[in-house]
């Protein structure tokens, strides 16, 4: 089988287990099998795809925290922009402003501030308990010798790829 034939296997293999969600199928695993003949170039295979896949997810997870942050900022803008007008219309006594382009007009509503929570009726309060674990706190505790039923240190083989 030449590299031209093993990448065009790898990348069929990867686009079908995209497709199946990440799910190995029956035919998936059928064509994943791995023998002592072709470990080397499954592995190095798999291995590269592997290597792909972890940059590509880099790149979107650094892609989605720009776009958060842009859109902190977007909505900052907004806010300061719509705060501005709001200023200058208060200041003027203008209640609307209307173009071909753009209406602006001032408008009233209603916000709850909360004074004192503790006088509010309980009818309207919900009580949010969250547990954290210190994992790593938890797991030097137990390596320095703490004895706990809620908590085990297992060693586990794992692929390392550079």
């Amino acid at each position: 089988m030449t590299l031209y034939q093993i990448e065009a296997e790898h990348r069929e293999i990867e686009n079908a287990l995209f497709e199946a969600d990440g799910e190995i199928t029956p035919e998936l695993e059928i064509r994943m099998n791995i023998t002592r003949e072709n470990l080397e170039a499954k592995a190095i295979g798999y291995a590269l795809v592997i290597k792909e896949n972890n940059a590509d997810l880099e790149t979107i997870e650094a892609a989605i925290k720009d776009l958060k942050a842009k859109a902190q900022r977007i909505e900052k803008t907004v806010e300061s922009l719509k705060g501005r007008i709001l200023e200058g219309m208060q200041l003027f006594g203008v209640e609307k402003v209307q173009t071909a382009l753009v209406k602006v007009w001032m408008g009233s509503s209603k916000r709850l501030s909360i004074t004192d929570p503790d006088k509010v009726p309980d009818a309207f309060k919900t009580e949010v308990k969250e547990t954290k674990i210190d994992a790593r706190s938890l797991k030097s505790a137990i390596e320095g010798g703490l004895q706990t039923d809620g908590a085990t240190i297992t060693e586990h083989q794992n692929l390392q790829i550079r």
